[in-house]
């Protein structure tokens, strides 16, 4: 009986910490709006697929931020008179 108790406490770590993990992660981008913050990978099959997914979308993320900044300084150089019809 012990040893299934064991067992099973173990692998409910084994899952619980990479979804905290991803939780934590989510709730400090939320309240900080970095996107610069990651998920360490700890898992392994699924899970580890969805640590990865969510710090490929935040590269994207980050990404998208970049080019924004680009546009946006590349549009400031232009004259107002030049935008207008």
């Amino acid at each position: 009986m012990l040893v299934v108790i064991f067992i099973s406490m173990r692998l409910q770590r084994a899952i619980s910490r990479p979804i905290v993990a991803l939780t934590k992660a989510a709730q400090q981008i939320s309240l900080s709006a970095d996107p610069s913050i990651r998920v360490e990978t700890q898992a392994s099959g699924e899970l580890k697929t969805l640590q990865d997914t969510f710090n490929r979308m935040l590269d994207r993320i980050q990404q998208s931020e970049r080019a924004t900044a680009i546009w946006r300084a590349a549009f400031s150089l232009v004259p107002k008179s030049c935008l207008k019809k």
